[in-house]
């Protein structure tokens, strides 16, 4: 995560890959408050990929976002 000046890391995970059939699969969800002109970005090595996706859940004020498409009964 970064304000354009610092950066802080939010997860992290290491593995020490012996052979290559080593593999990890980590599931994970969590949720980051971004304001104006932060951003949240994603690095791996050269062996690794991350899938991934976001959407917005609340305005700056706290109030929910209904997911697109959504209508409430």
């Amino acid at each position: 995560m970064s304000d354009g000046a610092t950066s802080k890391t939010v997860w992290s995970c290491v593995v020490d890959a012996g052979t290559a059939l080593d593999t990890a699969n980590n599931n994970l969800d969590f949720n980051v408050f971004l304001a104006a002109g932060e951003s949240i970005s994603v690095e791996t090595d050269g062996f690794s990929n991350f899938e991934g996706s976001v959407r917005q859940i609340a305005d700056v004020n706290g109030t929910l976002v209904q997911p697109s498409g959504f209508t409430p009964q």
